[in-house]
Parts: C-alpha cells; sequence; structure tokens
C-alpha cells in the first residue's frame, strides 16, 4: 500500500513508462554488485597519506597538465555514463575529476566545476520524476562542492604547515649559525669567560678560564663553586638586583687552583631565567699590568731621588766652595 500510495501521483497516460520506472527503481535498489561497487569509490575523509601523496603528485605536474587530465576524465565518465544508460548511474564517479580540478582552481571555480559535474550526471541519470532530479542535482552540487573545498583546504593547511616549516628551519639556522659564531667568539678569547648558576656553581667556560685558574688539563672549570677562585663573584650573587639584573666591572683578587693570588679585572652582569638567576662574567689577569705599574713609578722615584741627591751635592759643593 506505501509503495501504491508513492507512486499514484503518476499520469494514468504514463502507466507504462512509470511501471518501468519502478522496474528500473527497483532493480537498482536490489542489485547487490553495484552497490559493492560504490564502496570501492575513494569518498572517504580526505584526511589519509595517501591522498596528500596524490595531491602533492597533482601539485607538482603543474596546473596545465592537471586541468587537461581533469578534462579527459570528465569526458571519459560523461562517455561511460552514456553507454551504460538507464542500467546505472556513475555519477559518483565525478569526484575524482573535482578532487583534481581542486587542486589548481580557486574556490568559484571548484562551485563551477561542481555545477558542470552536477548537470552532466543529471543529464544522463536514471530518469525520474522532476523532484527528484532537482534534489539530485541539488545534493550531487553539494557533495562535489564539499569535496573539491576540502581537498583547497587541505591544499591550503599544506601551504601553511610548508611555509611554517620554512620559517622554523630558517629560524633554527639563523640560531645555529649565531650560536656558532659566538662559541667561536668565547673560545677564541684569550679573557676567561664564564657563566654561573644562581648558587655559584659554573655552567660553562671557556678554555682561557681553566688556563687562568690553572685546572688540569684532563678537568674542567664546570661544575666548581667560582667562590673558591673569584670570591667577589660569590659575593655578588648575593645581591637583590631585581629583574634588571647588575652590570659593572671590577678588580679584585683571584686565586688559581694551586694557591697563587693575582689581580683580577672583571666584566660582569647577573640576570633572571626560568631556572633562577644567573651571572655571566669575562675575566682576565692584570697582574702583569700592576708589575709594569709599580715597576715604572719605581724607575720614576729613582730617577727622582737621582736628580734630588744630584741638586743636593750641587748645593754642597757652592757651599764648601764658598767657605
Amino acid at each position: 500500500m506505501r509503495a501504491s500510495s508513492a507512486f499514484s501521483t503518476f499520469p494514468r497516460g504514463n502507466k507504462e513508462n512509470s511501471g518501468r520506472k519502478i522496474g528500473v527503481g527497483l532493480r537498482r535498489a536490489s542489485a547487490p554488485n553495484f552497490a559493492m561497487r560504490t564502496r570501492t569509490v575513494p569518498v572517504t575523509a580526505p584526511a589519509g597519506p595517501y591522498l596528500e601523496r596524490v595531491i602533492d603528485g597533482f601539485l607538482r605536474a603543474g596546473k596545465t597538465k592537471v586541468l587537461s587530465a581533469m578534462v579527459l576524465t570528465i569526458v571519459m565518465i560523461a562517455v561511460a555514463d552514456w553507454s551504460v544508460g538507464n542500467r546505472a548511474s556513475l555519477g559518483l564517479l565525478y569526484i575524482v575529476p573535482m578532487m583534481m580540478g581542486a587542486t589548481v582552481l580557486a574556490p568559484i571555480e571548484t562551485v563551477a566545476l561542481a555545477f558542470l559535474c552536477s548537470f552532466l550526471r543529471s543529464l544522463f541519470d536514471i530518469p525520474s520524476p522532476h523532484i527528484e532530479v532537482l534534489l539530485r542535482f541539488i545534493f550531487a552540487v553539494l557533495a562535489y562542492t564539499g569535496t573539491g573545498l576540502i581537498v583547497t583546504g587541505l591544499i591550503r593547511n599544506r601551504e601553511l604547515v610548508v611555509e611554517h616549516l620554512s620559517r622554523m628551519r630558517r629560524e633554527q639556522e639563523l640560531r645555529q649559525q649565531a650560536e656558532e659564531q659566538l662559541e667561536v667568539l668565547v673560545e677564541s678569547s684569550p679573557a676567561a669567560i664564564f657563566t654561573t648558576d644562581g648558587a655559584g656553581r659554573v655552567l660553562a667556560c671557556n678554555q682561557a678560564a681553566n688556563m687562568l685558574f690553572t685546572i688540569a688539563e684532563s678537568e674542567t672549570l664546570q661544575g666548581r663553586f667560582i667562590g673558591g677562585y673569584v670570591p667577589l663573584l660569590a659575593d655578588a650573587l648575593k645581591l637583590n638586583t631585581g629583574a634588571d639584573g647588575l652590570r659593572t666591572a671590577a678588580q679584585c683578587q683571584g686565586r688559581r687552583q694551586n694557591g697563587d693570588i693575582f689581580l683580577a679585572h672583571i666584566w660582569f652582569s647577573s640576570y633572571v631565567t626560568p631556572q633562577g638567576s644567573r651571572l655571566a662574567a669575562i675575566v682576565v689577569d692584570s697582574s702583569e699590568e700592576m708589575r709594569d705599574r709599580e715597576a715604572e713609578g719605581l724607575r720614576q722615584l729613582m730617577r727622582g731621588n737621582r736628580i734630588a741627591a744630584a741638586a743636593v751635592s750641587h748645593e754642597v759643593r757652592n757651599l764648601c766652595s764658598a767657605i
């Protein structure tokens, strides 16, 4: 009764045609082979790695080749659909040229292509009532447009990811170059350069620091307490300098590993990191300069003493001559 009421609106003059339509519709609904064939069409979510590789291949092929392949595919599907006739509909296959065209077309062009494929699908579709034909056309436009826009979105996301990765790779290269230049600068510096944590433990140092504090070749200053070599820096770490830190220079006594005392000229700064306070310092041995300065002062003193002694001797001789 439900089936008879559903088709009671057909005109009586076309009873034979309507009966043929009903028969075709029933055969189509009960044909297991066609149902199995529709499951094999790739209409799953276009987010897998296989689809990504296919899209990447289309992008590398170029717009002209992709459009040529798309037009050829549409023509082949239309001819095949015309050859099948009323036995089945091959409209589902138009998803393939839609996906191909979406890789090189703009969104508005993709929508236009969806209308074209929907028109070809309805042109060679199984005969149906006008309302059903219209609904199929609308649903086909929506399905084809959605498929194309999904591919367009995947391509856009891929471009954004590639751009982001390229930018990150460039930033990493620049950062690596800066780190290499800084490492070469620190290692080639004749001055001792090192950093410490908030407790005064040396985190990193160059070879000049090991040489300055006479650390054995098989050992390093890293991991040692800096207060045992430069007490002034240990005291500086105890100061509450806030977020701005401390930047200054000073002269103080330094102590080597073997116990020798030397005059240290220090430039240091403190800063705050998420791991705690840090201190970076540059230390040079000013003992030679101090010795040279003291020797020069001694030479000037002796020269002045000789001049004074000569003057006194001259005055004494003059006094003796006068007597």
